[in-house]
């Protein structure tokens, strides 16, 4: 499915723009604005990723299509290429950067970028937005702010950025997944780039992951994602205590459309580990942004939670006493989809639904090893 066209009056009418025909400022309250309507108005969803076969896309137009007339959601790579997209139509100056995404399990970031965001440059500012995310961004933050300054969302969540200990790296790939990328941008593997990671205030939590009382806040790792440096052959010392990022890097090129893709297939279909591979999810938001709805498969089918407080307030469990009970599991399946029409949204045809059908018992016949991670 694809679509010839992609235009802002089109775009802004399927996010609920007061009036799509606006001549858009190119500032940054119209960019508030564009990622609180998108995010509210295109559901988050991964599950292309649950049928081998299906084609994947990162491409705008492809994407459009899947969501205006198909009546889908997306997953990063997709949602936030559309997101770019849009904003460069309206004027923006703007690019996609990889993303690594916290494995708090594995005690540290994804080894391949498996997330992506759009940094856009307003009046000398880089500004991070991401449309396509769970569980990470619930505004735009400021990236020219000094570095470790914290920074609040109106829904009362905070976020900081720091630079680790040892900043400056390379990408490392296997062989075959370097050549692979080479063949498509070489200067994608080969600057010297400044790390930097994005925290969030969360609530914290015991090794089950389940929140501890009395609620505490701790500061917990959310992104990681690295920006080139401006001397790449005179590297500065003591680079965990600069201030100001824009001093030493440089706003990078977007990620190409086809490493992009590569990267889509790499951490999620061939990944075992990866939480697209253990699990489709569905999520939306709420227009007020006070709560998302999320449906999952195989652990959880629907949460309801405002941001602030991350309190369940409804759940239905698919295991009993840490073993795979199928006929839970099983009539989840249908509710998941009953949810996804409705709080969701998401609308599937038939051949879909009857391939993730297929997928699902898959994975319920192979559910011990995926959930051995």
């Amino acid at each position: 499915m694809q679509t010839e066209s992609f235009t802002v009056p089109e775009y802004l009418s399927l996010i609920g723009w007061p009036d799509p025909s606006e001549k858009l400022s190119c500032d940054l309250e119209t960019l508030v604005r564009l990622h609180q309507n998108h995010s509210t108005s295109i559901p988050f969803e991964n599950f292309d990723l649950q049928v081998p076969h299906l084609k994947l896309s990162t491409d705008p137009l492809v994407v459009w299509a899947k969501v205006k007339d198909g009546k889908r959601g997306t997953y990063c790579f997709e949602g936030n290429s559309l997101f770019l997209a849009a904003l460069r139509l309206i004027g923006y100056e703007a690019v996609l950067i990889p993303v690594h995404t916290s494995r708090p399990l594995a005690g540290g970031f994804a080894e391949i970028p498996n997330h992506c965001s759009v940094l856009v440059s307003i009046d000398g500012q880089w500004i991070m937005v991401d449309v396509a995310t769970i569980d990470c961004l619930d505004g735009v933050l400021n990236l020219s702010e000094t570095l470790n300054s914290i920074q609040t969302m109106k829904n009362g969540v905070s976020y900081r950025f720091a630079v680790p200990s040892d900043p400056v790296k390379k990408y490392s790939f296997s062989d075959e997944l370097t050549k692979e990328m080479d063949q498509v941008d070489p200067s994608f593997l080969s600057l010297n780039c400044l790390t930097v990671t994005l925290l969030k205030e969360d609530i914290k939590r015991d090794e089950s992951f389940n929140p501890i009382i009395p609620l505490q806040k701790t500061w917990e790792n959310r992104f990681s994602f690295r920006l080139p440096l401006k001397d790449q052959s005179n590297i500065p010392e003591n680079l965990e205590k600069i201030s100001k990022l824009q001093d030493i890097v440089y706003l990078p090129k977007s990620l190409h459309p086809e490493i992009a893709l590569i990267l889509t297939e790499v951490t999620t279909r061939r990944d075992p580990k990866s939480h697209h591979f253990k699990q489709w999810v569905g999520m939306r938001y709420s227009k007020d942004r006070q709560w998302k709805y999320i449906i999952a498969g195989f652990r959880y089918i629907v949460t309801k939670r405002p941001y602030g407080e991350r309190i369940v307030k409804e759940y239905k469990q698919g295991f009993i006493d840490d073993k795979v009970n199928h006929e839970i599991l099983q009539k989840n399946f249908v509710e998941i989809l009953k949810h996804l029409t409705n709080d969701i949204g998401i609308k599937l045809d038939s051949e879909f639904l009857q391939n993730l059908n297929i997928e699902h018992n898959f994975i319920q016949r192979n559910i011990n090893h995926i959930w051995a991670f």
